[in-house]
């Protein structure tokens, strides 16, 4: 609730003085990135590695979270690295890389009942915090900066495994996953086996003026100029709809319906896009509802019971496939290897 409050408190301060907004990245990254210093490691899972990669120069917190059959190892310091390295290279193993959402750290919410759902099914589980959230270091923070902490990622378990790789993002993790995919596309790298939204929103303009906040909001005649167009101008855009157009793996999108953060047209919209415009020859976007009364919101899906059948049957149809480049995509990639 906090993370609410403070978004409508900055978005009212931001109405009122408009014009300064329109030049002040900082006031609109503020709106974006609900970021702040905290320390996830007070509820650190068992059976989890922490540790931190490198983004020029800065660093990031990693949690890789072992799958629960894997038990609790018992560990020297020195043997953790290599053992948790092992165990990705198992035949068996599959990897969810999960990307949070714009608001706490990688320990917030219902981002560990999340993860032990997930940790049931036998998945490894890595859960980031992008630069100047939890305890990673403070950077300038822009959409090119968390999808980069999102690539370093992905590329540090590709440099470790070839077992399949799954996204999951949450709410802006959603627009971060696309953006990363389809960076990986363009630059012809290794693939996900597929990615699963949600909570996820067409750009964010849309999810600007369409969330319950931004849409009491919108009929400020100032909201337009001080807000949505200062921050698309400033490239804070996270434009799934173009990027979920841009990449092959298949994907699975989760919504609920009374989410009033995320409103819910907005995914189905994201849907009705990927489902109608994908090339042929590009994974399929499946699409799963939840109705209102059960109260999941934006954070709760992890209590449907039917969830982990739906992630389940998605990553048991996808793991071993190999993911087909359309011939566009491969004439894009030959295009930027050799400009």
């Amino acid at each position: 609730m906090s993370v609410i409050l403070s978004i409508i408190l900055i978005v009212a301060a931001a109405l009122t003085a408009a014009p300064l907004v329109g030049r002040s990245t900082g006031v609109q990254k503020a709106i974006v990135f609900a970021s702040g210093d905290s320390n996830p490691n007070d509820n650190k899972p068992s059976a989890t590695r922490n540790f931190y990669l490198t983004v020029d120069g800065e660093q990031f917190g990693v949690w890789h979270m072992l799958p629960s059959s894997a038990g609790i190892p018992d560990l020297d310091h020195e043997d953790e690295m290599s053992y948790y390295h092992d165990a990705l290279r198992d035949p068996d193993a599959t990897i969810i890389l999960y990307l949070h959402g714009n608001g706490g750290d990688r320990a917030n919410g219902g981002r560990l009942p999340l993860y032990k759902l997930l940790r049931s099914l036998n998945y490894h589980v890595f859960a980031i915090d992008y630069r100047s959230y939890g305890d990673s270091d403070d950077t300038y923070l822009s959409e090119e900066s968390v999808v980069a902490d999102a690539l370093k990622t992905y590329e540090y378990i590709t440099d470790r495994t070839d077992r399949p790789i799954f996204i999951w993002g949450h709410s802006l993790g959603t627009a971060v996953a696309t953006h990363m995919c389809s960076d990986l596309q363009r630059l012809g790298k290794p693939s996900p086996k597929g990615v699963i939204l949600e909570a996820p929103f067409t750009n964010m303009q849309d999810e600007l003026r369409g969330n319950s906040f931004g849409n009491i909001m919108s009929y400020h005649p100032l909201f337009k100029f001080g807000v949505a167009d200062a921050i698309y101008k400033n490239k804070l855009r996270f434009e799934s709809d173009e990027h979920i157009l841009e990449f092959s793996a298949p994907v699975m999108i989760l919504h609920a319906r009374d989410d009033v953060v995320v409103p819910y047209d907005l995914g189905h919209r994201l849907y009705l896009i990927g489902s109608s415009q994908r090339l042929s020859g590009t994974g399929p976007v499946e699409f799963h509802s939840f109705d209102e009364n059960r109260e999941f919101g934006h954070m709760e899906i992890y209590r449907a019971p039917e969830l982990k059948g739906l992630v389940e049957n998605f990553v048991h149809k996808y793991r071993e496939k190999n993911v087909t480049i359309p011939h566009f995509f491969r004439n894009t990639m030959q295009q930027c290897a050799h400009p």
